[in-house]
């Protein structure tokens, strides 16, 4: 499920990406790359930086020793930046 939903992100179909993605956790929700990819397309093809924020965050909660913790952790920076600076320029505080 998980290949399958790199091949869909991968041919421009991001909402069957993350169906795959979704349906591999549900099977094992401890599987790290389901939670990784799907962060990736929500944060990069779907605009869901919240969203895939959350994903993130679930995955860095079930493992915080995932090898690509760090990666992780650096992308949930710049992702809560943008919102802040996409919240600012609305003018919400």
């Amino acid at each position: 499920m998980v290949d399958m939903g790199t091949c869909y992100y991968k041919s421009g179909q991001p909402d069957k990406a993350v169906e795959s993605f979704k349906k591999a956790i549900e099977v094992n929700p401890r599987h790290e790359n389901a939670r990784l990819n799907l962060g990736v397309v929500l944060a990069s093809a779907k605009n869901d930086p919240a969203g895939a924020i959350k994903v993130w965050e679930e995955l860095l909660k079930i493992n915080p020793n995932f090898p690509k913790a760090e990666t992780v952790k650096a992308e949930i920076v710049k992702l809560r930046a943008q919102l802040a600076a996409k919240t600012t320029s609305q003018g919400k505080p």
